[in-house]
């Protein structure tokens, strides 16, 4: 499996679904595409694996010729009706691109433990919010965080302070570092204003 893969069965799935119900609904259609799509592989969703000695637990789990590749989605929305799906306003787009962040975070320390035959890793985003893809150029407290995009993001990635000059409120989401280098670079899902991110963990 390789990334062209991941593409060519989120473009298979665009043909198929406009929008998904829920972050799990999104898991369960885009691990049937890639199933259609590598009838040979085996592909678990919420496979159990150990980062740094403590369970976790991973979207998409896929075993084809004898490597492992994870795959960790977020799925954000903004306030809208589909066809029959209504979506909801998730907002907190800081948090949301910090989750992403840390899910190529995660990705990396699973690779790096060497505990798996981990070949490559994916963090994907499907968002119809556009304050994820663009860049308001607004300085704000997740600056450091932001994926719009050509962000390029990387190292060490912390919190900033609030337009008031006060240490942000992170909700328990604290600093981490990245290893990698990795420039955000969005394709389009559909003509609905879905637009999806890949980061790949190499």
């Amino acid at each position: 499996m390789n990334i062209a893969d991941l593409s060519i069965a989120i473009n298979n799935l665009s043909t198929q679904r406009t929008a998904f119900w829920s972050e799990a609904d999104f898991q369960f259609s885009l691990a049937w595409a890639l199933q259609r799509l590598l009838p040979q592989s085996k592909i678990y969703l919420e496979r159990r694996a150990l980062i740094g000695g403590k369970a976790c637990y991973i979207d998409i789990w896929v075993e084809d010729n004898g490597y492992i590749y994870p795959i960790e989605l977020k799925y954000k929305t903004k306030r809208d009706k589909i066809g029959v799906v209504e979506l909801k306003n998730q907002s907190a787009v800081d948090f949301g691109c910090y989750d992403y962040l840390y899910d190529v975070h995660r990705l990396e320390q699973l690779k790096q433990q060497k505990m798996y035959n981990l070949d490559k890793g994916w963090a994907v985003m499907l968002t119809n919010e556009p304050l994820y893809y663009n860049n308001t150029n607004r300085p704000s407290a997740y600056d450091n965080f932001k994926i719009y995009q050509g962000a390029v993001r990387g190292g060490f990635l912390s919190w900033g302070m609030t337009s008031k000059g006060i240490p942000f409120n992170y909700d328990k989401r604290y600093n981490f570092s990245i290893v990698g280098t990795y420039t955000m670079n969005w394709g389009t899902y559909n003509n609905q204003g879905f637009r999806y991110l890949i980061s790949e963990i190499a």
